[in-house]
């Protein structure tokens, strides 16, 4: 892994903690709408996929897999106590993911809720 200056390290570790409780706080907010979930979820996916984000791939890697680990939980999961899809393509609902609130939704890489670490001054 890429090693970074400590007080850079920090800045790096506490950005991702802050856009995770962000983005938690976002599906609490749709935990009665799966389909908005779901498409959350993608978006996510595309914003923080470390393909997508060239030279950040140390920083969004963490994230992408934050949400990977909550769309395996909430629509692969195989034992019926999380979202499951039914075969009509909607949703159940079953126990959210916990995790702190925060604001805002999902952004793009470049904006300010996705900016890197090291651009807050």
């Amino acid at each position: 892994p890429r090693q970074l200056r400590p007080r850079l390290q920090h800045r790096l570790e506490q950005w991702i903690q802050l856009t995770v409780q962000r983005l938690a706080g976002d599906l609490e907010r749709l935990r009665a709408e799966p389909g908005e979930r779901r498409g959350r979820l993608r978006q996510w996916q595309r914003t923080y996929h470390p393909d997508k984000n060239p030279g950040r791939a140390h920083e969004v890697l963490p994230i992408f897999r934050w949400v990977q680990a909550r769309w395996d939980q909430e629509f692969r999961a195989g034992d019926g106590s999380e979202m499951q899809e039914s075969a009509h393509g909607t949703a159940s609902r079953g126990p959210a993911a916990a995790a702190p609130q925060g604001s805002s939704s999902g952004a793009r890489p470049g904006s300010r809720a996705a900016a890197s670490p090291g651009s807050f001054a």
